[in-house]
């Protein structure tokens, strides 16, 4: 059913000069902290007046990828996370992957519930983080109808998720235990598993101490009585655990063959391809006359 837009919208649209803003919504599960309202503003914004508050967040996008042909229709966008607020959702195994994501583009100077546009809605695929930023690609819903995700797709990469998708075939091991003494900020030792798991056992997973989760970025197994068990991990913890503080270790995998083959024994169920052909550029040797 179409919507008629209000008349002050309608002239701020016509405008040469405007005040356009996007705004982003991440709708994940309640459990993960229900959906998430962002804006590409300096400032909240409350959208309509007197609804939903959209916290303002840093980003950009690509222009939309969309064809009348096979292609599929898609968007990247990249965030700022220099407050880490999106690693951490993704260190504690948020799932992303299919969730849905909408961008609507509104104007500062009309802000009635209908006064928005609809630029992409689609669903979230995993977003890769580097510590600044984030970025994830969204599809398109009409492409997903006919999809499947996390789907196999050509690349080195394996798209199951560890422990959660049927066609990993794997249980995702977890492991409660308290910290021994003399911890940092990043290397966390546990002399309670010492012996019991071999080297890089929880790698790629996460450990939380505190409602604080961090991915783990190596792990020892240590040696029964003799050398503990430790754990170091991508950033620091905001403070140092203290002896016989509790932590939860799960395990992970940052899909690639190497992992698959050497820590899980897993390769029959990698979906990745270990090998993928170049480019071959030809060239002519023929002389112009």
């Amino acid at each position: 059913m179409a919507r008629t837009l209000s008349g002050p919208f309608t002239t701020q649209k016509n405008l040469k000069e405007n005040r356009p803003v996007e705004l982003h919504e991440m709708y994940l599960d309640a459990a993960d902290g229900g959906t998430q309202y962002y804006c590409n503003h300096k400032t909240a914004i409350t959208f309509p007046t007197g609804g939903q508050v959209y916290s303002p967040l840093g980003s950009g996008r690509s222009n939309v990828s969309s064809s009348i042909g096979l292609e599929i229709a898609s968007v990247a966008i990249q965030k700022d996370d220099v407050s880490l607020a999106l690693s951490s959702l993704l260190a504690s195994n948020v799932q992303f992957g299919g969730r849905k994501y909408i961008i609507k583009e509104i104007f500062l100077d009309a802000m009635a519930a209908d006064d928005y546009i609809v630029r992409f809605e689609g669903e979230m695929q995993e977003p890769q983080v580097d510590g600044k930023t984030a970025a994830m690609e969204i599809i398109g819903h009409g492409a997903l109808r006919k999809l499947k995700l996390p789907r196999r797709t050509y690349g080195s990469g394996c798209p199951w998720t560890y422990g959660v998708d049927a066609e990993c075939g794997e249980t995702a091991i977890t492991k409660a235990g308290t910290v021994d003494a003399g911890c940092t900020r990043r290397t966390i030792d546990c002399s309670d598993i010492a012996g019991d798991y071999a080297d890089r056992y929880f790698e790629k997973g996460t450990l939380t101490i505190g409602g604080e989760s961090r991915v783990i970025l190596t792990f020892t197994g240590g040696t029964l009585a003799v050398t503990p068990a430790q754990f170091i991990v991508d950033y620091g913890f905001t403070t140092a655990p203290a002896v016989g503080v509790v932590y939860s270790a799960k395990q992970g995998c940052d899909n690639t063959p190497d992992m698959c083959r050497n820590v899980y024994a897993n390769m029959a169920n990698f979906a990745g391809f270990t090998t993928i052909p170049g480019v071959i550029i030809k060239r002519s040797t023929q002389k112009m006359e």
